[in-house]
C-alpha cells in the first residue's frame, strides 16, 4: 500500500504544508495524534484540527460561488456596456440629422462616450481584481483539502488536475472585455467626429 493509499483510508486530522509563495503544497497527509483546538506546527507542516477543517469546508463553497459571481459580473458589465455603445453607434449613423453637428455638441458627445467607456473599463477591472483574490483563496482552500494530492481521494491520481492551480493566471478574458468596450467607444467617437 502506498503512502497516498494510507492517507486516503485514514480518518485523522489533515496535515497541511503551506506553500512558501503561492505554489503547490509539498505534502498532504494525516497523522495519528489527538485533535488539538489550535494549529500544531512541525518543521514544514501544520496539523489542522476538526474545527479548523470544518471552517475550511464551510468557506470553500462560499469562495467557489464568489469566483463564479465575479466572473459573471464582468460578463454582465461587458454585455451592457457594449450593447449601449453599439446602440449609440447605430443611432448616430442611422438617425442623426443630415446637417452638421455643432462643435459644442461634439465635445459633449465625445466626452460622454469616453467617460462611459472609462467607467465600464474601471468596473470590469475592479471585478477582475476581486475575482483574482477569490480565486487565489479558493485554490489555497483546495490545497488544504488535498484536492490536488494524488491518492487522497482517488487511487493513484488527484481529484483535481494540478494545472488548475495556475491556469487562471493565463486567462485573457479581461483583455477581451476591455478591448471590446474600447473598440466600440472609439467607433462611436469616430462617428460623432465624422458628422460634419
Amino acid at each position: 500500500m502506498t503512502e497516498g493509499d494510507k492517507c486516503r483510508h485514514a480518518r485523522r486530522p489533515l496535515l497541511y504544508t503551506p506553500p512558501a509563495s503561492f505554489g503547490i503544497p509539498k505534502r498532504f497527509c494525516h497523522n495519528d495524534r489527538a485533535v488539538e483546538p489550535t494549529l500544531e506546527k512541525t518543521d514544514t507542516a501544520v496539523t489542522l484540527s476538526e474545527e479548523q477543517l470544518a471552517v475550511v469546508r464551510a468557506l470553500y463553497p462560499w469562495f467557489k460561488e464568489e469566483v463564479f459571481r465575479r466572473r459573471e459580473q464582468m460578463m454582465r458589465l461587458t454585455a451592457f456596456g457594449s450593447a449601449f455603445l453599439l446602440l449609440l453607434l447605430v443611432t448616430i449613423l442611422a438617425l442623426a440629422p443630415p446637417w452638421p453637428m455643432a462643435p459644442t455638441v461634439k465635445v459633449f458627445a465625445v466626452t460622454g462616450t469616453a467617460l462611459f467607456a472609462a467607467l465600464f473599463v474601471y468596473l470590469i477591472l475592479q471585478q477582475r481584481d476581486r475575482h483574482r483574490v477569490a480565486k487565489r483563496t479558493l485554490i489555497e482552500l483546495e490545497q488544504v483539502l488535498g484536492l490536488y494530492e494524488g491518492g487522497l481521494y482517488r487511487v493513484g491520481r488527484a481529484l483535481y488536475p494540478t494545472d488548475w492551480q495556475t491556469a487562471w493566471l493565463h486567462d485573457r478574458s479581461t483583455t477581451v472585455y476591455v478591448a471590446l468596450i474600447a473598440t466600440l467607444a472609439i467607433l462611436v467617437i469616430a462617428a460623432v467626429v465624422s458628422k460634419g
